[in-house]
């Protein structure tokens, strides 16, 4: 669940556990490491209804164990939604980290957000 005030932008593992508020994350975010190399090329994501809201939903990624992070793709879900998609053109190296941030702009927002990469 998300808890989000008008201008809040948090960062989040992929277990939804909420890491930092420091953004772009810095080298407290712990992430998530890639046990593969992918290619990022889709990203979706779903909320509830928004009603003066508009989220976005970042991907970063960082290749030095967490120093430094990169926003790699960004999907939006307008006001009026409650899903949204994008194209993306990303690489994740195996063994580097990745985490998402979501951010709400023009107001509030309370509830869950999913997301799904391919």
């Amino acid at each position: 669940m998300c808890f989000l005030t008008a201008g809040e932008h948090q960062a989040f593992s992929l277990d939804g556990t909420h890491r930092t508020t420091a953004i772009p994350p810095n080298d407290n975010m712990d992430g998530v490491m890639a046990e593969r190399d992918f290619d990022l090329t889709k990203i979706f994501a779903k909320s509830n209804q928004l009603s003066g809201t508009t989220l976005l939903i970042r991907v970063w990624n960082s290749t030095d164990n967490g120093a430094t992070w990169t926003e790699i793709a960004l999907v939006k879900i307008s006001d009026g939604n409650r899903e949204g998609s994008d194209g993306a053109s990303a690489f994740i190296q195996a063994t580097s980290l990745y985490c998402f941030s979501v951010e709400a702009i023009g107001g509030p927002y309370f509830g869950p957000v999913s997301y799904l990469c391919i």
